[in-house]
């Protein structure tokens, strides 16, 4: 049983299995709601719905031992309601800030409910299967020509989930891969070989640059604090057998989109001035010079970029703080995550001869950079991306923090 470890009442167990599905709850919305009518009640309603309960229950019935963290963060949250409060579309931006809220108090959830290795360890599970629901979308889809097919008509349907869900499958590889180099069991290890190429497969297919660039970055970034040992180099050669042996199955897809992807952009793969994200940070900057001090230390029309810009929400995740919250807010983002960079550090330090923990320490880096790569091209009011990232962050620093302090004691 999943939750066999926990010596505790029956309602804390079915307590703690709700925490235990959110990552499945997540993904589950993300693939079914875009098959519902705009403004009809959906999963995506269902999950917010949850979510919001889920941490109800965490602060009313939880301690949080993070207290700088959490004074960080709940007054961050605060200062953006305050700052919604001003806008005209209230329930627009009141819905944004559900999305930007909730995330960050996953944060808190991680490092308070899953801060031992072993709930780590089942957490990591609930990712790897969450990415397996995501490649069973992708499959159903072009078996059934479900959703729709981005850039070439026909060559490749997303099913219910969005064009920017690869942006999640970015970062559940990352942690499917963590999982498959810590986990020593051989029928998880199997199934996480092979959703983790598949998943790849499928972020080659959508050709969404976001998300090549935040699974090259958290990669790229693992393999720098962590290197390279023996089992790494297995599941390497594994996964690159996997995609050529595969390769005659997606090859033509993956040509043809690619061909069509660069002609119809008009060579703006390399011509970046026609690219509306970089035009964003033109027109920001432009309006923070002409409306004085209090534009740029506080903003405007927070998570509400749309009604400013007759109706397009600006996408650099950077650029949308800014605007939204000025430096104040932008920079509060940035002053929380080196809160949980400085954390990570004090107790990696002593943890830094366990291989599982080099493991972690590989992951934390790794998700971390690969968030920041992320909003260079997406907003930070998300539930796809954010919520996985966030609530493994937080596991990871409680699972170190326990591991830690234990180690302390020893001395």
């Amino acid at each position: 049983m999943i939750v066999s470890e926990l010596n505790t009442d029956n309602f804390k167990v079915k307590i703690y299995t709700l925490f235990l599905i959110i990552p499945i709850i997540n993904v589950i919305a993300n693939i079914t709601t875009n098959y519902f009518p705009s403004g009809t009640i959906n999963p995506g309603l269902f999950r917010t719905l949850f979510m919001v309960w889920v941490i109800l229950i965490l602060l009313t019935k939880f301690k949080i031992a993070f207290k700088s963290i959490v004074v960080s963060v709940l007054l961050y949250l605060l200062y953006h309601f305050i700052l919604i409060s001003f806008n005209q579309e209230y329930v627009y931006s009141l819905t944004n800030y559900i999305k930007l809220s909730i995330p960050f108090l996953t944060l808190l959830l991680g490092y308070t409910i899953f801060n031992t290795v072993e709930k780590n360890q089942q957490l990591f599970k609930m990712y790897v299967i969450s990415l397996g629901i995501l490649c069973l979308n992708y499959i159903f889809a072009n078996i059934f020509n479900l959703g729709g097919s981005t850039y070439l008509e026909d060559s490749f349907y997303l099913g219910g989930a969005s064009y920017g869900l690869t942006n999640e499958m970015a970062v559940m590889i990352l942690v499917s891969l963590t999982f498959l180099l810590i986990s020593n069991d051989r029928k998880w290890n199997i199934f996480g070989i092979v959703v983790v190429v598949v998943s790849l497969i499928v972020i080659f297919l959508v050709l969404r640059r976001g998300a090549i660039l935040t699974l090259a970055a958290g990669l790229v970034t693992f393999v720098f604090f962590f290197g390279f040992n023996k089992k790494f180099f297995k599941y390497t050669v594994f996964g690159a057998i996997g995609l050529i042996v595969l390769f005659p199955i997606y090859s033509n897809t993956l040509i043809s989109r690619f061909e069509y992807r660069v002609e119809s952009r008009g060579g703006s793969l390399t011509n970046y001035e026609i690219e509306g994200r970089y035009l964003e940070i033109y027109r920001v900057a432009n309006d923070i010079e002409t409306k004085g001090i209090k534009m740029a230390l506080f903003g405007t029309h927070n998570l509400n970029s749309g009604n400013y810009f007759g109706g397009r929400e600006l996408h650099v995740g950077y650029i949308a703080l800014l605007h939204g919250s000025g430096i104040i807010g932008l920079g509060w983002f940035f002053l929380i995550l080196f809160q949980l960079v400085r954390k990570q550090y004090k107790y990696h330090k002593q943890l830094k001869t366990i291989v599982h923990f080099r493991f972690l320490n590989g992951l934390f880096w790794g998700l971390l950079i690969s968030l920041l790569v992320y909003l260079v091209t997406s907003r930070l009011h998300s539930f796809s991306v954010n919520i996985p990232v966030f609530m493994m962050l937080g596991s990871i620093l409680g699972t170190m923090k326990n591991e830690y302090q234990s180690r302390i004691q020893k001395l």
